[in-house]
This record gives structure tokens, sequence and C-alpha cells, in this order.
């Protein structure tokens, strides 16, 4: 991925992404081409920009951790809507999660550990966890071209649990409890 100001010139970047985009064409002619930017702020500038250098691509997706790209909910759905109406591509967001506590179940500290991480209205709680899922799902489903989304570290359990020492900074963020067991955000992915 670029970021602008990572790569001298722009013009490298895009012929980099037009040759990757023609291998992967030429592999296989009905693969969908999806690209990434990590985050909402500057996504309608990343996208801009390969419209306006006619990159041909699939889908264009995002990541979405309030911890790092904002706590107020409401920018996802204009980070959506934006980039979707400059391109008329499809869109989805590839890497989100959120946590269902902030305690811990191992000896490493997590990625998110206090209520300022939070979005207001959605505590670490299995059903905050649930709720903020499902919001994000409703997000998708109301912005046209809208596709999907994933959850990133689903699995990202501490696997010895208070023993670990090198355990998993996203396990209170994983859709499973420190029990191994199922999270209530499990059941959005079956509708």
């Amino acid at each position: 991925m670029w970021e602008q100001g990572r790569i001298s010139r722009e013009a490298d970047f895009i012929l980099l992404l037009k040759s990757g985009v023609k291998a992967a064409r030429d592999y296989s002619p009905a693969i969908k081409v999806i690209l990434h930017y990590a985050g909402l702020t500057g996504s309608t500038w990343f996208f801009g920009m390969l419209q306006k250098n006619a990159v041909d691509y699939d889908i264009m997706d995002l990541s979405y951790y309030p911890v790092w790209h904002g706590t107020d909910v409401k920018l996802l759905q204009s980070a959506l809507q934006e980039p979707v109406s400059l391109t008329s591509k499809e869109v989805m967001v590839v890497e989100t999660a959120y946590p269902f506590t902030l305690e811990w179940n191992d000896h490493t500290n997590n990625v998110v550990g206090t209520d300022s991480q939070l979005v207001s209205g959605y505590p670490a709680s299995r059903a905050g966890q649930l709720d903020f899922i499902s919001t994000l799902k409703k997000s998708l489903i109301q912005t046209p071209k809208g596709v999907g989304f994933c959850y990133w570290g689903g699995e990202w359990v501490a696997y010895k649990g208070m023993q670990a020492t090198d355990g998993s900074t996203w396990e209170n963020q994983a859709l499973f409890d420190f029990n191994n067991l199922a999270l209530p955000a499990m059941q959005v992915f079956d509708k």
C-alpha cells in the first residue's frame, strides 16, 4: 500500500498498481481486484487518485478501527459514501474489530484497553461488540454498492490464558471469550 508522500512520485505508484492489476487479470480474467486504503481520512483522495489515473480495479476497501480511525461511527457512513459517489465502485470494510471487554486473559497489554478508545454508546461488553458490528453492517447495507466486511483477528485469543507472557494484544477484540466460546457478535455473520 502507498500513502501520500511515501513513494517519491505518484506516477511510479500508479505504474506499480497497474502492473499488479494486469498480472492478476492475466492470471485469471474473472478475478475481482480489491484495492485497500487503511483508514477513513484520505480515502476519497486515494480513490480519486486511482480514478484520475484510470487504475483498473473492482472493489475499494477501507479499514475502520475506532482506536485509530476515530470513535465517531457517523464518519464511517460518509467515508463509505464519498468514494462510491466519486468512482461508482463497490466498497467493503476489510478490517475492523471491537472489544467485548477491557479486561485481559494473559500478561500482554491489549491494543484497546481504556474507555477513551471506545465509540460512545458502544461499551466494551458482549452487547456493545454485537451492537458495534451490527451498526457497521447496517452502514454498509445502507451504502450504495456496499458489499460486505471482514472482521480482523476474530480468532486471536490468548492461547495459554494467564500463563502466557507472549499472548495476544487483540484477545479482548476476538469473537471468542476467554473460555474460547463464541460471542454474540458471531450472529451478525449468518444473515
